[in-house]
């Protein structure tokens, strides 16, 4: 996928979750010079917007660290960069791909409170110095594995009891995206009963191997490494090991399903069902605006957004693209393309070929499609049309899917088409459906 897409305030939280450096281990905490330290509860406020929030700060001799949960973003220990506390007050960054959060503040006893900036935007915070409100039931341990020379580093939570559960392997989008990106999920599972496998990508946090040159083959190789690590777990029940995928990991999913004879159930989220190459102009057209074009700009934007993913993906690379590029560059809609040596050119040749309904054609487990109504990257009817066929093709009539009412790719609803700014929030029913249906598969 493209990797230059708009980032919204949601998308600016989430690609934290892909950026942030996984940490295999504390650092080594000292005595705290301030009263920083600690959990903290409350909210952050934009134009009379209230987000629930928790946060957690410590210290050590390499200094501060900080992180912040949310339920209504599905957050969970997403780190903040260059946290600061000094005579000054506190300080720290929330760094996302389009636009950086920068908080300051000062501490009075177990208040802590100050203001932000979203871009040009203004916000306050308030948080409370409480306790932590409950200890997970299950335990985390970091783990490794290995896909031939690849080493992979993860974070395995494992329910308590002495019964073998099921477990899931969570399977990465686009990007650079670690263990934190699921985290949120994964904890849920792990409450729910489920051994929960998350790790960074290849390239990324504590893994080796570079994901900006590995294809899908890799990436699902990774996938399948995994989860012949939980198969050889005694604690973990046979037939019982499933894969959620979300967007990439959701349209390798079939390729992972289609190898392994260890799997029992797929969760393929915002999978890309068409051809790369038609997805791309789906995603690309939405990025630009191109739908919300008068018609003379519009045909403009539509034959750009063609020339560019053509070159992408037929040939002709970054000099085809930027030859387009310049040919339309005091459009209005004109954005940047990525830069000569962006891994993006390769990655779009590498897979181009790749067709996902072939391979689920060869897929025989129990499968559950999940989408949002309004996916600006990945166009739903389209893929699940082609899915589902290919399913049918291959005699697996035990598929569900569902469609969630005004969500995007995230499974986020955002209600701010009045000009007034709204947290995102999760759609009814979109986490008892994962789970839920997980377990009726598992038992």
């Amino acid at each position: 996928m493209i990797p230059w897409r708009l980032a919204l305030v949601l998308a600016t939280l989430l690609a934290l979750q892909a950026a942030g450096p996984a940490v295999a281990s504390p650092p080594r905490l000292s005595a705290d010079p301030s009263p920083l330290a600690g959990h903290w509860e409350g909210q952050w406020v934009r134009d009379g917007a209230s987000l629930d929030v928790w946060v957690d700060f410590s210290h050590s001799d390499s200094g501060y660290a900080g992180s912040f949960g949310s339920d209504a973003l599905r957050a969970l220990d997403i780190p903040f960069r260059s946290v600061q506390s000094d005579s000054t007050g506190v300080h720290w960054l929330l760094v996302g791909d389009a636009t950086t959060l920068r908080f300051e503040g000062k501490v009075a006893g177990d208040a802590l409170g100050g203001r932000f900036k979203d871009g040009d935007a203004p916000g306050t915070f308030r948080l409370r110095r409480t306790a932590e409100s409950s200890t997970p039931p299950y335990s985390s341990v970091d783990v490794h594995f290995t896909n031939g020379a690849v080493t992979l580093a993860g974070t395995l939570m494992m329910p308590a009891g002495s019964a073998p559960c099921p477990a899931i392997v969570f399977v990465h989008g686009s990007g650079p995206e670690g263990r934190y990106a699921s985290r949120y999920l994964a904890d849920r599972f792990a409450r729910a009963g489920f051994a929960a496998l998350i790790y960074d990508k290849r390239g990324v946090g504590a893994s080796g191997g570079d994901w900006k040159r590995s294809g899908f083959g890799d990436l699902a190789g990774d996938a399948l490494a995994a989860i012949r690590m939980l198969a050889a777990d005694r604690r973990v029940r046979a037939g019982a090991i499933g894969v959620y995928g979300h967007s990439q990991g959701g349209t390798i999913a079939p390729l992972i399903a289609s190898q392994s004879r260890d799997l029992g159930f797929v969760i393929a989220s915002a999978a890309g069902g068409v051809p790369l190459i038609e997805g791309e102009r789906y995603s690309y057209s939405n990025h630009l605006g191109v739908p919300r074009l008068p018609g003379a700009d519009s045909l403009r934007a539509t034959s750009y957004v063609d020339a560019v993913v053509r070159a992408a993906y037929e040939g002709g690379g970054w000099e085809r693209a930027d030859s387009a590029a310049r040919a339309n560059g005091k459009e209005s809609w004109i954005q940047p393309i990525p830069g000569p040596e962006d891994s993006f050119w390769w990655l779009a040749h590498e897979t181009a070929r790749y067709d996902a309904p072939s391979y689920w054609r060869r897929v025989k487990v129990t499968v559950l499609l999940v989408y949002g109504e309004r996916d600006e990257r990945v166009p739903v009817n389209p893929s699940l049309e082609r899915i589902r066929a290919a399913l049918h093709e291959a005699g697996d009539e035990d598929v569900t899917w569902k469609i969630f009412p005004e969500s995007d790719h995230t499974f986020r609803i955002n209600e701010s088409n009045d000009g007034h700014f709204r947290w995102p929030r999760t759609p009814d029913g979109y986490l008892e459906t994962l789970i839920g249906w997980a377990r009726s598969k598992s038992r």
